[in-house]
């Protein structure tokens, strides 16, 4: 699940719930059967996200943005045809949200209403096939730049404010990249790898993680691995980092844990919560 959403809902729930506080290895053993929810919001949507004021994002199939208040209520809705599908939403920022097409290697920032407030070509800021972008704590861009291999800060004008060292990756990861920039740290992910730098571009430590999605929960992540929810603890040295979270339902788009005991999903049929 690539968008996240730094990567921020109720549907019929027809899987088995289970928590666990043991290792990886015992996912199966424990299972509860979930109470059958009904969708807050029916639809076809692709993806979902949510800010910390409450609201929640849908991009639908048809590649428009929607922002529902908290009453699952359409507030403001974006569409634009001419750059290609919505590869990545920012909400960190309810006030600078930032969308990007890679297709065609354009930024488009938006303010609480959806309204457009700037458009930034990367291209004609001579940053070539770029993969993944993340508004910065301090509102600007971090990038990966796969030209010359490395994380970079830049400004809306396209200057370098920062830089990491060469980040060598395998090939196969370049259109599986995610960054997310979390407090002081920025994390630069992979389906096998996650690696951490400080808010300066300075390497911290790499995470070897089989995954899917992830989401950052203040001094942990948030991942799947087939359909599996786990989280991984990143602030403390132990011998078995990762614990089960849930047994996800089949046929999930999108998901977003938004307190310790729920979710926001989607599927093909729309939008619910899932208590877990």
């Amino acid at each position: 699940m690539k968008l996240l959403g730094h990567h921020p809902t109720v549907i019929f729930v027809c899987s088995l719930l289970f928590l666990c506080a043991c290792k990886t290895s015992q996912v199966v053993s424990q299972v509860a059967s979930p109470n059958r929810i009904a969708y807050l919001i029916k639809g076809d949507y692709k993806h979902m996200t949510y800010d910390k004021l409450g609201h929640t994002y849908l991009i639908t199939a048809s590649n428009e943005l929607i922002k529902l208040d908290k009453q699952y209520k359409t507030l403001y809705s974006y569409s634009v045809r001419q750059y290609g599908q919505i590869a990545h939403i920012d909400v960190s920022n309810p006030q600078k949200i930032l969308i990007y097409f890679s297709d065609y290697q354009q930024i488009i920032f938006l303010d609480n209403t959806l309204s457009e407030i700037k458009q930034l070509d990367l291209q004609a800021m001579d940053f070539w096939d770029v993969t993944a972008v993340s508004l910065s704590r301090d509102n600007f861009i971090w990038l990966y730049d796969p030209v010359n291999v490395r994380l970079v800060k830049i400004d809306d004008q396209g200057q370098i404010l920062l830089s990491s060292n060469e980040i060598y990756l395998n090939d196969r990861y370049g259109s599986d990249l995610q960054i997310i920039a979390y407090d002081t740290q920025v994390f630069l992910c992979t389906s096998e790898t996650i690696r951490i730098y400080d808010e300066f571009g300075g390497f911290s430590s790499d995470i070897q993680l089989t995954n899917q999605g992830i989401q950052i929960l203040d001094d942990r992540l948030l991942y799947e691995d087939n359909g599996t929810l786990y989280t991984y603890e990143t602030g403390v040295q132990i011998k078995n980092p990762s614990s089960v979270v849930t047994a996800l339902p089949k046929g999930i788009r999108s998901y977003f844990l938004y307190e310790n005991d729920g979710m926001m999903v989607i599927d093909d049929k729309g939008l619910y919560r899932l208590g877990i």
